[in-house]
């Protein structure tokens, strides 16, 4: 299936773990504007053919993605300590990431102290994005890509592995080459409790509502 455009995408095959979940657009701005002042620029690499080319952030420690956090830990009925704590990403025009899959082949090795395997991965649209920047999954049994457009306030859900921390391969992914700006606030939920500051921890940070914009 591909995208049908304005965020909606075709009917998926049956049994593919997949899924769009609507997410309201309630706090959505002032995420994007407190990352957009204080965005440090993450280089994964300097040549073109790296993974990624975007810029991110973690939101660990500042309250600005608490209110995600909560209604994630609602709808996902999962204990916010197994949640990585929100990452704000930014695509400029060119930007891409490459495909590869959010769970680990490797996890007690890799991810052993880290809170384990990668189970869902949250995928959060703030902004709407005419022209590229799709998120795309190539391997899926159908041998057709499944293509999302990036819709503000809507969220991708998936699931890289399944409870027994085994990957699967038809979440691979990649996101294409943007031509219009394009914003993401990814969470990861893994296995068992993540330290902070990578993970969110057993506590949300509690702001002054006075303060808060």
């Amino acid at each position: 299936p591909t995208s049908t455009g304005g965020g909606g995408v075709r009917a998926r095959p049956p049994g593919e773990d997949l899924f769009l979940a609507c997410l309201s657009s309630w706090g959505l701005a002032s995420v994007v504007a407190w990352s957009l002042a204080s965005l440090v620029p993450w280089v994964v690499a300097a040549l073109a053919e790296a993974p990624r080319t975007s810029e991110s952030m973690s939101l660990a420690g500042t309250g600005h993605g608490d209110f995600l956090v909560e209604r994630l830990e609602r709808v996902l009925k999962a204990d916010r300590c197994t949640f990585e704590a929100p990452v704000v990403t930014r695509y400029q025009a060119g930007q891409h990431f490459l495909e590869h899959n959010d769970a680990s082949f490797q996890p007690k090795k890799d991810w052993g102290q880290l809170g384990g395997q990668r189970l869902v991965t949250v995928i959060c649209y703030l902004n709407d994005v005419e022209r590229g920047g799709r998120t795309v999954f190539p391997r899926l049994p159908s041998g057709e890509d499944l293509a999302v457009c990036p819709s503000r306030g809507q969220a991708l859900v998936f699931f890289p592995a399944d409870l027994s921390a085994n990957p699967d391969r038809r979440t691979a992914h990649y996101a294409e080459k943007a031509v219009d700006e394009k914003w993401v606030c990814q969470v990861w939920k893994r296995e068992g409790f993540v330290p902070p500051p990578l993970g969110v921890g057993r506590q949300l940070r509690t702001r002054n509502p006075s303060t808060s914009t």
